[in-house]
This record gives C-alpha cells, sequence and structure tokens, in this order.
C-alpha cells in the first residue's frame, strides 16, 4: 500500500491527506457543527497539524489510507475519511498472489460541513470507497461502526442498504464520558452487487431532490 491515490467522483474526490491541508482542515473543521460531538475534530491549525502527522504515521504503518474530501466545482475541501483496521490474510493473498492489498477494511473518520451535508456528497464518498475495497482490492468485507446513540450517522449507513451486525453493549467510554455502545455495520463480497445497485437507486433520488425535483412526483410521471 505504498502508493498514494485519488478517487475521482462526479462531484467530489477524495485526495491523500497531507500535512499541507492543516489550514484548510482547522478552518473547515472550526465551522462544522455540534452535529460531530461523536468525532473529534481539528478545529485549530495546531490541532488539525497533529491530526494530520498521526494519519500519515497510520498510513506508514498500513492501518488506515486517510483522505480529504474536495469538491470539484471550486476545490474547497469540505471534509475527511478514510479506510483503517486493514487487514492482511495471508493464506487468502497467498492464493491470490497479491500481499499488496488488504482482505478486509473499514470506512471511519468520516466528516463533513454542514452545507455538503444532503447533497448526496456523503452517498458518493461512500460509494467511491466501496467501489475500490471491493472492485480494485477483492475484499471480503467493508465494515463501519457508529456510536449507537449517533442516530444520524446510523440512518445515513442503513439508507445505502449496508447490514447492521448489532451492538456490541457498553463498549468503550466516549469523549463525553457517557459509557456507549457501538452499532457495527458491514457489506460481504457477494453482498456487494445488491448493495451497489441500491447505493446507486439512493444517488439518483437524491440528484432529483437537490435539482429540487420531488422523487415520488417524478415516479408519478412515468406511471
Amino acid at each position: 500500500m505504498a502508493s498514494l491515490f485519488s478517487l475521482i467522483g462526479r462531484s467530489v474526490r477524495l485526495a491523500p491527506m497531507g500535512i499541507e491541508h492543516a489550514a484548510e482542515i482547522a478552518k473547515t473543521a472550526s465551522k462544522v457543527d455540534d452535529s460531530y460531538d461523536y468525532v473529534p475534530l481539528p478545529r485549530t491549525e495546531g490541532m488539525a497539524a497533529k491530526y494530520i502527522l498521526l494519519a500519515i504515521r497510520d498510513r506508514g504503518a498500513g492501518r488506515s489510507i486517510p483522505f480529504v474530501v474536495i469538491r470539484n466545482s471550486d476545490n474547497e475541501l469540505i471534509g475527511a475519511t478514510r479506510f483503517l483496521n486493514l487487514q492482511y490474510w495471508h493464506a487468502q493473498k497467498e492464493k491470490d498472489g497479491d500481499f499488496d492489498v488488504p482482505s478486509a477494511v473499514e470506512i471511519g473518520g468520516s466528516w463533513l460541513t454542514k452545507e455538503a451535508r444532503g447533497t448526496g456528497i456523503n452517498t458518493e464518498c461512500k460509494l467511491l470507497m466501496l467501489e475500490q475495497a471491493f472492485d480494485v482490492w477483492g475484499v471480503a468485507r467493508v465494515s463501519l461502526r457508529v456510536d449507537q446513540d449517533n442516530s444520524r450517522s446510523c440512518a445515513a449507513i442503513s439508507k445505502l442498504g449496508i447490514q447492521c451486525d448489532g451492538v456490541r453493549r457498553a463498549h468503550k467510554q466516549a469523549r463525553d464520558g457517557r459509557i456507549r455502545g457501538t452499532a457495527y455495520f458491514s457489506v460481504l463480497v457477494e453482498e456487494w452487487p445488491q448493495v451497489r445497485k441500491h447505493i446507486l437507486e439512493v444517488q439518483a433520488q437524491e440528484d432529483l431532490i437537490v435539482s429540487g425535483i420531488s422523487p415520488y412526483n417524478s415516479l408519478r410521471g412515468r406511471s
């Protein structure tokens, strides 16, 4: 996983996170509202530099692949996300003959500006990452996990047709001091074709909403 890469979509691109993004990350994170209290945000340039250096360290160790989310229309940085908990199953890789790609990954550490939410950008980011994981790397599983009390994130993942595996109760201490449960979600390789189809349908509906057209009226007009 030595080479860096970008994932390019219609509305956004996911670019490798670097120290050159510190000022932009701090500026963007400082404007993100409190609905991201579940995710630690680097709201100053010093915090952003530390956040990036830790991400680069984990990338170098093969533990994660961090990205910044950049809007294509104006090249503005509007968030961040990453692959993490990369797993390399040696027996599977020996069979496939490729030891340079993971066998399973997790998507997490994601946040977006308030103005980017509800525009389909989150859906596009998840689709780009799932396509990389399944279609390029050929992983067996992609996982996501969130605080079970983070109803917005749980709903956003479920909307994409990604299955909830269950909740690990009293899993860890949350940032606010309470003991939190963690909701686990996953997509398996055999489920990916159907999940991709569902995500593309969700994306089409979001496109209509962003353009000011009701998906219900659009469907009724074709009936």
